[in-house]
Order: C-alpha cells, then structure tokens, then sequence
C-alpha cells in the first residue's frame, strides 16, 4: 500500500486513451469514470482509509 497522494501520470494510459476514445460513448460509465476520477475519488477521501490501517 502506498502512502500519500497518487502522483498525476497523464502519459501512463494513453495509448489506451487513444485506443478507445472514439469507441466509446462520452456518457458511457467508463468514460464517466475516467473523466471524472479525480473528482469522485480524491487522495484527501482516502486519507482515513490509509491511517486506520497504519493504526
């Protein structure tokens, strides 16, 4: 487990990106889920989480 905030990587998964950018629909769950990751999943959500099992 790492601790700390996930570093931004933006050319970790780009050629997945390209790969299915024009495949997939804008309102599909997973182009939802990657647009929107850093919004719904914070580092700071997921400080608790990372204390109560360094405890």
């Amino acid at each position: 487990m790492a601790v700390g905030q996930t570093p931004l990587q933006p050319g970790l998964l780009s050629s997945t990106v390209s790969f299915v950018e024009g495949r997939l629909a804008p309102n599909s769950i997973y182009a939802v889920l990657h647009r929107e990751c850093r919004n719904l999943f914070p580092d700071e959500s997921l400080m608790p989480l990372e204390d109560a099992a360094s405890a």
